[in-house]
């Protein structure tokens, strides 16, 4: 039997597939609409952070937290992840 952390990993694996195959069926569909996603942006909300500091000195000290993702390589992968986020919201609006 598999054990949680690889029913959860097999899990998200198979949640990742469907939402591509889903983005590509919406991509298809507005194609040949001829539709383009429209953006409808506002102004800050309550509750949204316009800037932020972290400091994870005290992360570290009181729970031995460590990151496992440098922020070389986390930056990339969030404007990807970002991209592709706003990307599947175009689409859908």
């Amino acid at each position: 039997k598999k054990g949680g952390g690889e029913r959860k990993k097999g899990r998200e694996k198979r949640r990742r597939k469907r939402r591509k195959r889903r983005k590509r069926r919406e991509k298809s569909r507005n194609e040949k609409k001829g539709k383009q996603g429209q953006k409808n942006l506002l102004p800050m909300q309550p509750g949204d952070v316009a800037e932020t500091f972290a400091d994870i000195t005290e992360s570290t000290r009181d729970f031995n937290f460590m990151p496992k993702i440098k922020i070389a390589e986390g930056i990339p992968l969030f404007i990807d992840w970002f991209k592709e986020f706003h990307q599947e919201f175009e689409t859908a609006v």
